[in-house]
This record gives C-alpha cells, structure tokens and sequence, in this order.
C-alpha cells in the first residue's frame, strides 16, 4: 500500500468508544461534500464521523480480510460549513466480528464545494 505521501493519520485506538478530532480549516463558507480514502486491513474497526458535533454519513468499516487496503471512495456526505474552523470527531463504534483490533487509517480527505 502506498498513501498519499507515503503516510496515512494511524488512530492506535484499542476500545469502542475511543475517539480523535481533527481541526480543519476552511476558507469559503458553503454546503461540502465530505469524502476520504480510508486504509481497510484484519485489525481495523469500525469509526463513525461527525462534524461539529453532529453524525455525518454512515460509519465506516475498515475490516479487510486479506490484505491492507485503501477505500478511496468512502463518501460520508454532505455538510453545510462556515468559513473557518471546524472539528471532526471519529468515534471508534465497534469492529467487525473478524477483526481483531480497533485501528483507524485516513489517508487523505476531500472537501468538495457544491
């Protein structure tokens, strides 16, 4: 696996409920679509997002049975954001049945302005 420069954001989380946020900026207010590869392999869990506080899209299972992966395509929706900072929350919500561990891998995120 080769990430955007050569290094994903590793959550080292080990328990539902663990979480991380992350501070963006953005520099024009409007409605984004929120999008980011995520890394998918046998120790990875399952993360919720949610942007200022409030859940966006659907959790993500990062579980991949064979090898380490990357989803370049999870798409987690779209938010109305002002200019300026904003927090994101990824909340470990479980694992898949066959994981064996809670890790979290981002790789990179998109913000696309409607």
């Amino acid at each position: 696996v080769t990430w955007a420069g050569n290094a994903q954001l590793w959550f080292q989380a080990s328990a539902a409920g663990q979480y991380m946020v992350l501070t963006v900026n953005v520099p024009q207010a409007g409605t984004y679509d929120l999008s980011a590869a995520m890394t998918q392999a046998r120790d990875y869990g399952i993360v919720g997002l949610a942007v200022d506080g409030t859940p966006l899209g659907q959790p993500f299972d990062g579980y991949h049975a064979d090898t380490v992966t990357i989803d370049f395509g999870v798409d987690f929706g779209s938010v109305a954001l002002t200019a300026g900072t904003h927090q994101l929350t990824w909340t470990l919500t479980g694992k898949n049945p066959a994981s064996i561990n809670y890790l979290v891998g981002i790789d990179y995120l998109v913000f696309t302005l409607q």
